[in-house]
């Protein structure tokens, strides 16, 4: 079934009578916009009701009715939330979201109708959140809502924070430096890699970098290290000397 858009919101006045309408474009900046993809108008009617519960004039609710036109649709932007339901037909929507969690910044939540079991694989699958659609309220959804937009927003900045950092080490010819919980290594740029002459093979263990470190140095780099990571700091700030590849002293 092609992908229909449904360009509207809903309007309650003091009465409690609803109004549907056409949203100006000029007017939609000012909504939340979430966008639902399923196969049944029931189910835009429904979460179209919860969200006027909520909030009658904050969110801004579109549908499309298959995964391919509903996945198209967020590709183009603009998007604060898209709700999947667990199927359509006989799709599923596990290997869309895989490609879709990849592919575009919005946040993914999962609406299943059938048992719960399969959260685990929905997660891995690039999903925030995973509501059961027949038990879900309006208090639910709103919390769902605002913590995985919320969530969403924080690692964008972090991200472009991270990027900037990045960018400014490299100008300045000092590189980024990463601690690599996982393999339990410092990651170095090449720049730093070939001021101590080592190849991109080698691993930058602690006993290596410390052994860089001038004498005079290394407690002091430990120091700040040590309460950067129990948290009584929250970055590492120290200037130290290393020993380069020609067998100098040089200050990062």
């Amino acid at each position: 079934m092609k992908g229909e858009i449904m360009e509207r919101t809903v309007e309650r006045d003091d009465k409690g009578n609803d109004t549907v309408r056409s949203v100006p474009s000029d007017e939609r900046e000012a909504f939340c916009r979430i966008h639902l993809i399923a196969d049944q108008q029931l189910d835009f009617i429904r979460i179209r009701d919860l969200l006027t519960e909520i909030s009658p004039k904050r969110y801004h609710l579109t549908l499309s009715l298959d995964y391919e036109g509903g996945f198209r649709e967020i590709a183009q932007g603009g998007y604060d939330l898209c709700l999947v339901r667990e199927r359509i037909g006989a799709a599923r929507a596990i290997p869309w979201l895989r490609q879709a969690a990849e592919a575009f910044e919005t946040p993914l939540v999962l609406l299943a109708t059938s048992s719960l079991s399969r959260i685990s694989e929905a997660i891995e699958a690039g999903v925030e959140e995973v509501l059961d659609f027949n038990r879900l309220g309006p208090q639910q959804l709103a919390r769902t809502i605002e913590v995985t937009i919320a969530r969403q927003r924080r690692r964008i900045r972090l991200a472009r924070r991270e990027e900037c950092y990045r960018i400014a080490a490299e100008r300045a010819g000092e590189g980024y430096w990463r601690w690599n919980p996982i393999q339990r290594c410092i990651e170095l740029p090449p720049s730093a890699r070939r001021n101590l002459g080592l190849g991109r093979e080698n691993d930058v263990t602690p006993a290596v970098g410390w052994a860089s470190i001038h004498p005079e140095d290394v407690e002091r780099a430990q120091y700040e290290i040590t309460e950067h990571a129990a948290g009584r700091k929250p970055q590492v700030a120290v200037e130290f000397r290393i020993r380069n590849a020609a067998g100098a002293w040089r200050w990062v």
